[in-house]
C-alpha cells in the first residue's frame, strides 16, 4: 500500500444535505479513497430533517406501506443500480407485478387503455395508435400525417442551440388533439410542469435530438425500432414513470422504456436509504440529522462553515477543505449569498412547485372486477379540468404493498398548474380524490383509511432557457475552488440522475 500524505487522514469534506443526492455523494468519495488506497478523508454530511433521504420515504400502513413519494426507478439509466451494487443491496430489488400491467387514461365519457406503444411523444405501434377510442380520426390523421407537417415547421436542425416548449413541441409534431388528450398528460404528471414553460432542451433533450437527427419523430421512431418484448407496453410503463415521479420522483423520459426497466426496494424506500446510511457510518462517514448549516465563507483556502445541532445550544464553527451543496437551489443561493452574490441570485431564480399525495386504502371488492382491469394507474388531461394530476394503483405494481384483499392508491393534486390545491384542508383533498377517481373508473363507497403527503418546493422547475441557465451557473461554481452543487434542479429530476448529481459533485472536490 502507498504512504500517505500528512494531510490524506486531515482533509475534511462537508456534504450539505441528506437526500439521495447527498447520500451518493459520500458514497463516492469513499470509494474513490478505497480505489487510491488511500486513507479517506473525514467526511461529514448534514440533514436539517431528522430523516434520511429527502422526500424518499416509506409511510408504513394497515397490513403494509406505502412510498410517500418516489414507489421506483428506471434502470435505462445506470446509475441508481450502480449505486445498489457499490452497497450490496442489489438482492433487495424487485420489478413490477408482471401480471397487472397497464395504464389507462381519463377521457370525456370514462377511462381507455393508453394505446400499446405510445412512448410519451413516439408512437412505435400505429395499429394501437388506429384502435385506440382516445382519440378521433382526424386526430390520427393528422399524427399520421406528422413527416410532412414538421418538414415545413421543423425548428430543431442540425447544430441547433435553441429551446422550445413542451407544449409547443408537442402540438407543432402531433397537432391539437393528440396533444391535449394523450401527450400531455403523460409528460406533465413527471414534471408536474407548465407546458407551456416547460423546456425541451433541459427536460425532454432525447426528442430534441430525435428532431434534430430525424427532422420527423414518426420517422425516428422506425428508425429506432425496437422488437416488442412479451407484450410489454411502453407507454404504460411510461406512465408509471410519470405516476413515479411526481411531486420530486423518478423520471427517465426517454423513448422505448419497458416495464422490466423498472425496480424498486423490496421493502420500500426507506429501507434503501436506511441500508446507505448504515453502509456510510460503517466507513466512518460522520452522519448528522436535525443539524442545520447557517452559514459558510472562504477562509484561508478553507471553508469556515457554521452549523447547528437541534441538540446543542450552541452552533458549531468548522474549517472544512471542501463543500458539496446538495440542497434545493433556494437553500443554497442563502448559503453563498455572502460567498457570490450573484451565484446565490442565479440559484434563486429557479422556481419549484409543490405537491399533495393523497394515499388511501380500499377493498378490492369496491372496484369493478375487483381492481384487475385498472392497471397501474390513470392520468388526468388538464382539458378536463379536474384538479387531480394522476393516480397511482400502488399495490397493483408491487406485491406485499397491503393485504390481497385491499388496493393501496396515490393521487397527486397541485403542481405548477394548480399549486392552491397542496393548501386544501386534509378532508377536501381525500374528498375530491374519491370523486375524482369515481368520474372515470367503477369505485363505491369511502377509503377504509386514507393520508396526506406535502411536498412542498419539491419539485425545480424546467423552464425554456434551463439548460443555459444551468451553465452559467456551473461556470460562477467553478471560480470557487472545492465548492459543489448536487440535486434535482440541475440536470435531471429522477432517482438516476440525482445519484450522477452526486457522483459528479464528488469528483469535482476531489480535482
Amino acid at each position: 500500500m502507498p504512504a500517505h500524505s500528512p494531510d490524506d487522514r486531515n482533509r475534511k469534506i462537508l456534504v450539505v444535505g441528506g437526500g439521495i443526492s447527498g447520500l451518493a455523494a459520500a458514497v463516492r468519495l469513499v470509494e474513490r479513497a478505497q480505489e487510491r488506497q488511500q486513507l479517506s478523508p473525514r467526511i461529514v454530511v448534514c440533514e436539517t430533517n431528522s430523516t434520511w433521504g429527502g422526500v424518499l420515504q416509506t409511510q408504513p400502513l394497515t397490513d403494509g406501506f406505502v412510498e410517500r413519494c418516489a414507489d421506483m426507478f428506471t434502470t435505462k439509466l445506470p446509475w441508481a443500480l450502480e449505486l445498489c451494487r457499490a452497497i450490496g443491496y442489489l438482492d433487495q430489488l424487485i420489478p413490477t407485478d408482471e401480471k397487472r400491467r397497464g395504464a389507462l387514461v381519463a377521457t370525456r365519457s370514462g377511462a381507455a387503455p393508453i394505446p400499446a406503444g405510445f412512448s410519451l411523444l413516439v408512437p412505435q405501434r400505429w395499429d394501437a395508435v388506429w384502435k385506440s377510442p382516445v382519440l378521433s380520426r382526424h386526430a390520427k390523421l393528422r399524427m399520421w400525417l406528422e413527416p410532412w407537417v414538421v418538414l415545413f415547421r421543423r425548428r430543431f436542425r442540425v447544430g441547433s442551440t435553441a429551446d422550445e416548449s413542451f407544449q409547443s413541441f408537442a402540438i407543432r409534431h402531433w397537432g391539437r388533439e393528440a396533444y391535449d388528450w394523450l401527450i400531455q398528460p403523460l409528460v406533465s404528471g413527471i414534471f408536474t410542469a407548465d407546458p407551456a414553460k416547460l423546456s425541451m432542451a433541459a427536460a425532454l433533450t432525447e426528442f430534441a435530438d430525435l428532431e434534430r437527427q430525424h427532422g420527423s419523430l414518426l420517422r425516428s421512431a422506425k428508425a429506432t425500432q425496437q422488437p416488442a418484448n412479451n407484450g410489454d407496453d411502453a407507454s404504460s410503463a411510461q406512465l408509471q414513470d410519470a405516476l413515479a415521479a411526481t411531486a420530486g420522483a423518478n423520471t427517465s423520459a426517454s423513448t422505448g422504456v419497458r416495464y422490466g426497466l423498472f425496480l424498486t426496494p423490496r421493502h420500500g424506500m426507506s429501507h434503501w436509504i436506511k441500508a446507505l446510511t448504515d453502509w456510510l457510518v460503517r466507513h466512518d462517514v460522520t452522519l448528522e440529522n436535525e443539524t442545520t448549516v447557517s452559514h459558510m465563507v472562504r477562509s484561508e483556502n478553507q471553508w469556515s462553515v457554521v452549523r447547528r445541532p437541534n441538540s446543542s445550544p450552541e452552533p458549531i464553527t468548522e474549517k472544512f477543505d471542501a463543500v458539496i451543496l446538495a440542497t434545493p437551489t433556494y437553500a443554497a443561493a442563502k448559503l453563498l449569498q455572502g460567498v457570490d452574490p450573484e451565484l446565490a441570485t442565479r440559484l434563486a431564480e429557479i422556481e419549484y412547485a409543490s405537491a399533495a399525495i393523497v394515499v388511501s386504502r380500499f377493498q378490492r371488492k369496491q372496484f369493478a372486477d375487483n381492481g384487475e382491469k385498472l392497471g397501474f394507474g390513470l392520468v388526468v388531461p388538464t382539458i378536463l379540468k379536474s384538479p387531480l394530476i394522476a393516480t397511482s394503483f400502488s399495490s397493483q405494481k408491487f406485491p406485499g404493498r397491503c393485504a390481497d384483499s385491499d388496493l393501496l392508491t396515490r393521487s397527486f393534486f397541485g403542481g405548477a398548474l394548480n399549486p392552491e390545491h397542496v393548501d386544501w384542508d386534509d378532508q377536501k383533498l381525500i374528498e375530491t380524490s374519491v370523486r375524482e377517481l369515481r368520474r372515470w373508473i367503477s369505485l363505491v363507497g369511502d377509503p377504509l383509511e386514507s393520508q396526506i403527503v406535502r411536498w412542498r418546493n419539491a419539485m425545480p422547475q424546467y423552464h425554456v432557457g434551463h439548460r443555459q441557465r444551468i451553465e452559467g451557473i456551473s461556470q460562477l461554481v467553478a471560480k470557487h475552488t472545492s465548492l459543489a452543487l448536487a440535486g434535482n434542479a440541475y440536470t435531471g429530476v429522477g432517482i438516476p440522475q440525482c445519484i450522477k448529481s452526486g457522483w459528479d459533485a464528488a469528483e469535482q472536490v476531489l480535482q
